[in-house]
């Protein structure tokens, strides 16, 4: 499973067609697309499905130099060539990890079994002294690490401390009080006076950039 063998969460579906493409109902962060297809090729597809104001990212596959100005105008965020070689796969996975912060994943704790979960899934994080608890929806998970060990693993575009003890995922907070972030789900977590100025620019930052 190559999704965990780079800690990358994924799920994968394959089209055949740009034809089919454009005509399925499917929510793509992330198309592959072919460049030389019969009939409708990956260029047109991509223009037809920009034109309906999708945003994802588009990585390229073609052997075909010419094909890259048209590419970058559909704003393809790299290039892959064929035949396609596993390392240069794996390489423009790691790309999509630079521009799709979030869909990483990391190991925790749920009644003492070990479980992938996806990073941009977590709501918040608290301190629990030699471990630390890990919110996601209903669900509490545990791992034995410092929050600030926790901290280094995440990325800082989403996750930003609220408190000593506390961390937040910026996507999930709906306002901002005095003294408490409001998230999503309801939940109020402390906000420390000299975390608020903080915690606003992530909060601001997420909502402009729309990860």
């Amino acid at each position: 499973d190559f999704s965990r063998k780079r800690d990358f969460a994924s799920r994968i579906i394959d089209i055949y067609s740009g034809e089919e493409l454009i005509e399925c109902n499917e929510e793509f962060q992330a198309l592959y697309l072919d460049a030389d297809m019969p009939g409708m090729d990956g260029i047109e597809a991509a223009k037809a499905l920009r034109k309906r104001g999708w945003n994802g990212k588009i990585i390229m596959l073609t052997g075909k130099e010419d094909c890259y100005k048209e590419a970058f105008k559909i704003g393809a965020i790299r290039f892959v060539s064929k035949p396609v070689s596993e390392n240069e796969f794996f390489e423009s996975l790691e790309r999509l990890k630079e521009v799709m912060p979030g869909y990483g994943v990391v190991d925790l704790y749920y009644n003492g079994i070990e479980v992938p979960v996806r990073v941009r899934d977590i709501s918040y994080i608290e301190s629990a002294g030699d471990f630390i608890k890990i919110h996601v929806g209903k669900k509490q998970y545990e791992k034995n690490i410092s929050l600030k060990g926790m901290a280094d693993e995440l990325d800082e575009r989403f996750f930003v401390p609220t408190h000593k003890s506390y961390i937040v995922n910026a996507g999930k907070i709906e306002s901002l009080g005095h003294d408490a972030v409001v998230l999503t789900e309801g939940i109020k977590i402390p906000l420390s006076r000299r975390r608020r100025q903080e915690v606003k620019k992530a909060y601001i930052r997420y909502d402009i950039e729309n990860f």
